[in-house]
């Protein structure tokens, strides 16, 4: 029995994507600073992204229909991950706006390309287990988010932050989709277009979407930079809203550890700052 069989190996593909969406989403206030900008100006940058993510989702079908949902994971996952390694030492807005845009290319690729491939897995083992990938997603988030607070925290640089991810999560990711089956793209076709069916149902779901987009995404884009800006916290209090969101998103049993490592740093922190007079 192989020990990353197709099943794993699309877990760790949602976890890896996330644990890199962990390091955005931490690491915003440092873009921030970085690119001398305001609020305005980081909401542009998370519009650039928005609008990537949109392109690439309407056209990553076709790509697919082309190649394989595995090729498509294969050269995003690169991508993404190479494109880290200068955003350190862009310091214009525009200039991260255009990443921003790329960023986003990639993210919709790799977003329409997994879950497709899930969704194809699914039929193949004939039991369901996209709830599951779905998770790995947010734990892949979650981990990243912890892991960053703690760079935060030790003070490492956010360029040494990026080396670090990119070296270790790149080797990793490029071997996790080879596990991957040759999949069958058949269902990217449309037999049957339910949006004309069942109009009605379609819309509901794109407005429960596009609320839980709108919760989440708030967190995950605004909670470092609230945390830092109105709440004063530094280090690793700054991933604290992002963290303790996704973990809700996973379970409690799931997580506990995290929340005895949390409630520890936290202790400590609290206590350096008000207790130790030394």
């Amino acid at each position: 029995m192989k020990i990353i069989n197709d099943i794993m190996a699309t877990r760790l593909l949602f976890f890896i994507m996330a644990f890199f969406v962990g390091l955005w989403t931490i690491r915003i206030p440092t873009i921030k600073d970085q690119i001398n900008t305001d609020y305005f100006g980081i909401g542009l940058v998370m519009a650039t992204f928005a609008i990537g993510s949109i392109i690439a989702m309407v056209f990553a079908n076709n790509i697919i229909k082309m190649s394989s949902a595995r090729t498509v994971l294969l050269y995003t996952s690169i991508l993404q991950a190479l494109l880290w390694l200068p955003t350190p030492f862009i310091s214009s807005l525009q200039t991260f706006m255009v990443f921003s845009f790329i960023f986003g290319l990639c993210y919709g690729s790799f977003e329409i390309s997994c879950n497709l491939y899930a969704s194809n897995l699914e039929k193949r083992e004939k039991k369901s287990m996209m709830s599951g990938f779905h998770a790995f997603w947010s734990l892949g988030v979650l981990a990243g988010s912890i892991v960053t607070s703690l760079f935060l925290e030790w003070n490492i640089s956010f360029l040494n932050n990026v080396i670090v991810y990119v070296i270790i999560l790149l080797p990793f990711n490029i071997f996790i989709v080879f596990k991957l089956h040759v999949d069958q793209t058949e269902n990217t076709e449309n037999k049957q277009n339910i949006f004309f069916i069942w109009p009605l149902l379609i819309f509901i779901l794109a407005l429960i979407s596009m609320v839980n987009a709108l919760t989440e995404g708030s967190v995950d884009a605004w909670g470092a930079l609230y945390m830092r800006d109105f709440i004063q916290v530094d280090g690793f209090l700054i991933g604290l809203a992002t963290t303790l969101t996704r973990s809700t998103m996973i379970g409690f049993f799931d997580v506990l550890p995290v929340y005895i490592l949390m409630a520890i740093a936290i202790f400590m922190m609290v206590y350096e700052a008000f207790f130790d007079k030394k």
